[in-house]
C-alpha cells in the first residue's frame, strides 16, 4: 500500500525533528560530562 506524497513529507520532517531532538537531548549530559572533567582537571591543578 502506497502512502501518499504529503504523509510521506510528513513522516521525512517527523524523523528529522525526532533526530534533532535526541541529538540535543544526548548533548545535555555531555556537557555535564565535560563540565565535570574540567571542573576536576581545574580543581586538581592547584
Amino acid at each position: 500500500m502506497e502512502l501518499p506524497l504529503l504523509t510521506r513529507l510528513d513522516e521525512a520532517q517527523r524523523r528529522k525533528r525526532v533526530r534533532r531532538t535526541a541529538l540535543l537531548v544526548a548533548l545535555i549530559p555531555l556537557a555535564f560530562y565535560f563540565g565535570f572533567i574540567i571542573m576536576t582537571l581545574v580543581r586538581g591543578s592547584r
